[in-house]
């Protein structure tokens, strides 16, 4: 007992720790923080599994919860890329853990404690941000990336917080209605939690979350309505008034509340004047029918979306738009991901669920204690089930894991001592009912009857009684016939007497030693088996994700001193050259295709800078990368820029090749035609040097055609544009084909925005003139006047442009030409030409 009684203390304060570090942490996309989550989550279970803190037996839906564990767990382990199923492996790992720790006995007062925390340090953090104060969040230990823009609690995310918020609203107003067997005090502080739980809300500025609550509100009117039934007339009458009353006054309040939100979501839209969120994510919906009708039955494999979407992006879709790396629907998610399969085992399993917690509210005494639970369990799961429509609730660890004790609680895990004394509660209720009293009244009615037919069995009896003699005869001449075969019979039974005896004795001698009590205990062992048959559960789930979790933890432990919890995204190597040996350290205790990416990244940097020695190690582990997640646009995009900058221009080109289908489509953020057309300039840069003009000529109309046909930003693309013209007219001006040029500037000055022609920087007019004025005095050695003459009038003329740019600023060697040029004109001039 003490033993079992320290583990319990144990596990709870580990329970407390890794609570405050799944609050705090779980509340981004990050896969160390994550990996962190689900290890504290596993080493709780283990404590409370071996401190014999588990009565509780597997039930048939068990079964159903463990055929979906395993389909899902073969469909992540044969994905084509492991480091992005291993996100969705564990966290489904530590969701199943919370799932069944939500089942075991835990006091009603700790769930109240623990999720009225939750709110009043967000409701805290929040006001403090509306205020304009800048606050410290808990990530900021482990994460670089924690400022917010916006009010977001301790979330990075205003879908996270609505979703959060409404699935802890609807929990603690279950407790402050149906936890009749704990204090009023308590009841009603936590139901004015839950309503500020609700504001927080209706103020995060999420609509999925507004309409997840209605729904949610919708459910439990009802559910609520038909549990007033067995009440007293009077009681009935009153209870159904409050709940209509208190519904309308909800309605009205939430529908204000709503309004507000979906107008200062409008406003910002038409402020900006961008699509609209339902138009971005109809574009995601439909690229993830598009990628289910490729592998319709089984899917394409987990996390398969966050690459294969680049392939099918939608025409509505901006090139602007982030990359969707989920479909912001859980449902087409798993459609995309696992096919027809998992998705219809996902809406048996929830609805399954669903239908039990409905089921047993509606069956089971009204003052049972875990009465709220499964009235928060239904609710919390339609918060979800309806929020997942247009979100991905389930991809933050904490948000996951509120769904799953919400799960838990609709299968709920009453012990089975408890069922017990339920039973004989129940059992005595009925006595008091006077059920036992009316089986006497039955007893009598079947006395009757049964009076009724003996009378008439007499009757017949009678006329039997004369078959009875002939009978009698009968077996008087047999008796004689028997009698020696009975003797002979005699003698065989008294041998088998003698052996009845002696399987008798040695019976009883088996007794004395214990042995027929073996099998009594064999059941009663058997019988304690099935009720612990969920910690075994437990307890092997959490051994394994312990394992698996702890690992991932230790290798990315390098990563969160040095704050790179999050691993993914938007990342520059810019000052963070010195992270270098962390990276490194933590892809050698467990490689991942972002680890070894930035690790090339930094290198690449080296190269830039001029380490000439980096180049390899640049190559070597963007290739490394790119084995372990062939898909990804990043290292194909970054290596075709290598080899451009180390001149291997063959080899960029087949780089370039395998990006376009991941990041053409999504130009503005990978600016791929830009990177493009650069490729193209350099290699015209190279032809030129070696002095093949027409080839130079064609590669810088390539690249200014190709910088043109992206989607990026304009300005860059326009910039490349205009230095392709420059450098086609100073070749051309050097050939000699004038009448080349000026077709040339022609079409310049069409294509090209005035502005960026006059971009001081760019010193345009000044080659321009330097080209003419050097073409100009190499005719006049050459005697030709007259075509000198020409050429010194364009060179004056944009010598005068470059003036004019420069607003009187004064440059020795450009006023220098100019003023060579004039004064070679007026000696033309005075010539006669």
């Amino acid at each position: 007992m003490k033993f079992t009684n320290a583990m319990q203390i144990i596990g709870k304060i580990v329970g407390l720790i890794a609570l405050a570090i799944v609050v705090s942490c779980g509340l981004t996309l990050s896969w160390p923080l994550l990996a962190l989550s689900v290890f504290c989550v596993a080493l709780i279970g283990l404590l409370l599994v071996v401190g014999g803190h588990s009565d509780v037996r597997l039930k048939r839906v068990d079964w159903l919860v463990l055929c979906v564990i395993g389909y899902f767990s073969y469909r992540m382990f044969f994905s084509p890329v492991w480091d992005l199923a291993k996100e969705d492996l564990m966290l489904m790992a530590g969701g199943v853990i919370v799932y069944y720790l939500s089942r075991l006995r835990w006091p009603s007062r700790g769930w109240a404690i623990v999720f009225s925390s939750c709110v009043v340090v967000n409701l805290m953090v929040y006001i403090l941000q509306m205020t304009g104060v800048v606050v410290w969040l808990p990530l900021g230990l482990v994460d670089e990336f924690t400022s917010q823009t916006a009010s977001f609690g301790l979330f990075q995310d205003y879908g996270a917080l609505g979703n959060a918020m409404a699935v802890i609203s609807v929990v603690l107003f279950s407790f402050a209605h149906c936890a009749r067997h704990v204090g009023k005090r308590l009841r009603w502080i936590v139901g004015l939690i839950s309503v500020l739980a609700l504001v927080l809300v209706f103020f995060s500025g999420s609509r999925s979350a507004v309409i997840s609550v209605a729904m949610a509100g919708g459910v439990m009117v009802p559910v609520l309505w038909l549990r007033t039934a067995g009440l007293d007339v009077h009681l009935r009458r009153r209870a159904r008034l409050l709940l209509a009353g208190g519904a309308c006054c909800a309605a009205v309040l939430a529908a204000s509340l709503s309004l507000m939100t979906f107008a200062e979501r409008d406003g910002k839209v038409l402020q900006t004047g961008v699509a609209t969120e339902s138009n971005i994510r109809q574009g995601y919906w439909g690229m993830a029918v598009d990628q289910w009708q490729q592998a319709p039955v089984l899917g394409q494999g987990a996390r398969t979306y966050s690459y294969k979407s680049n392939e099918f992006w939608e025409g509505i879709l901006a090139s602007h738009e982030a990359s969707p790396e989920f479909v912001h629907n859980e449902y087409l998610q798993v459609l995309a991901d696992y096919g027809l399969v998992g998705l219809v085992m996902l809406l048996i399993l929830l609805g399954t669920h669903w239908f039990i917690a409905l089921r047993s509210l509606l069956l089971e005494d009204k003052v049972s204690r875990r009465s709220w639970m499964r009235l928060a369990g239904l609710l919390g799961v339609t918060v979800v089930m309806v929020h997942s429509f247009t979100d991905f609730p389930l991809r933050l660890p904490f948000n996951m894991f509120l769904a799953t004790v919400c799960l838990g609680w609709c299968a709920g895990g009453e012990e089975r001592g408890k069922r017990k004394e339920g039973n004989k509660e129940r059992g005595e209720r009925l006595k008091e009912k006077g059920q036992d009293d009316g089986g006497e009244v039955r007893g009598e009615r079947l006395k009757e009857k049964g009076a009724r037919k003996s009378s008439e069995f007499r009757v017949q009896c009678s006329d039997l009684g004369d078959g009875t003699k002939k009978n009698k005869e009968r077996g008087e001449r047999l008796e004689g016939k028997g009698v020696r075969k009975s003797s002979e019979f005699r003698v065989q039974c008294s041998d088998v007497d003698d052996e009845t005896k002696k399987n008798k004795e040695r019976g009883e001698r088996l007794k004395e030693k214990g042995q027929g009590d073996g099998t009594k205990k064999n059941k009663e062992r058997g019988e304690r088996i099935k009720d612990r048959g969920l910690a075994v559960v437990l307890m092997l789930f959490s051994a394994g994700v312990a394992v698996f979790a702890g690992r991932e933890v230790w290798a990315a432990a390098p990563l969160l001193v040095e704050k790179q919890a999050r691993e993914g995204g938007a990342w520059s190597p810019v000052g963070h050259e010195g992270l270098l040996e962390s990276y490194t350290l933590a892809n050698e205790r467990s490689a991942d295709f972002r680890r070894s990416q930035r690790i090339a990244q930094i290198y690449h940097l080296n190269y830039a800078q001029g380490d000439e020695t980096a180049l390899v190690m640049a190559e070597m582990f963007y290739k490394e990368s790119l084995g372990r997640h062939p898909y990804n646009p990043v290292p194909l995009l970054n290596l075709a820029n290598l080899y451009r900058d180390a001149g291997r221009y063959a080899a960029a080109e087949i780089y370039y090749d395998r990006a376009e289908p991941y990041v053409a489509a999504r130009d503005w953020s990978f600016k791929y035609y830009t990177h493009l057309s650069e490729l193209k300039i350099a290699q015209g840069e190279r032809a030129y040097a070696k002095g093949e003009f027409d080839a130079a000529d064609l590669f810088l109309a390539e690249a200014s055609e190709t910088a043109m046909s992206g989607q990026s930003a304009s300005q860059p693309r326009q910039q490349i544009q205009r230095d392709c013209y420059v450098a086609r007219v100073r070749m051309a001006v050097e050939q000699g084909e004038y009448e080349k040029t000026d077709a040339l500037w022609a079409e310049a000055r069409k294509q090209v925005k005035p502005w960026i022609l006059r971009e001081k920087e760019a010193m345009v007019y000044l080659v321009l003139g330097n080209a003419y004025f050097e073409a100009a005095s190499a005719e006049w050695k050459e005697r030709k006047p007259e075509l000198a003459k020409q050429l010194f009038l364009k060179a004056q003329k944009f010598y005068k442009r470059d003036v004019s740019i420069r607003n009187g600023v004064a440059d020795e060697k450009r006023d220098e030409r100019f003023e060579f040029a004039e004064k070679a004109l007026e000696v033309l001039k005075a010539g006669g030409f």
